[in-house]
């Protein structure tokens, strides 16, 4: 996802809204994107493939959801891309054409699309 243009879900300009971060020092893997820099697909995705989970950071480091943040046990997956994920990776990369030759009346989300060239 790093390849394709995608940053971490802790650098969202929204994060705050759903997170904590906790880091002594200055460290700019914990800084947030500026928000003209970026174009979010979508909303806050803890089951993104780009989420860490609450656990893995050293110490002196650490991001806690905030309360009401939902799917918090799902943050940390590595199995596969979450709708949001594959969603923001169609409106980047696949054509209008592509995207209106696979939608159909039942199912009108980019989720069920497969990943473009």
């Amino acid at each position: 996802m790093h390849a394709l243009g995608s940053y971490h879900e802790r650098c969202r300009p929204d994060r705050d809204k759903y997170l904590t971060v906790i880091a002594k020092e200055n460290y700019t893997d914990f800084g947030k994107v500026c928000e003209m820099d970026v174009v979010c697909f979508g909303p806050y995705d803890p089951e993104s493939i780009m989420h860490y989970s609450l656990g893995c950071y050293p110490q002196g480091r650490c991001i806690q959801a905030k309360p009401g943040t939902e799917r918090t046990n799902a943050m940390g997956q590595r199995v596969r891309l979450s709708a949001y994920d594959i969603n923001a990776l169609n409106a980047l990369y696949l054509s209008s054409q592509v995207k209106e030759e696979f939608k159909n009346e039942s199912d009108t989300s980019l989720s069920a699309l497969p990943l473009g060239p």
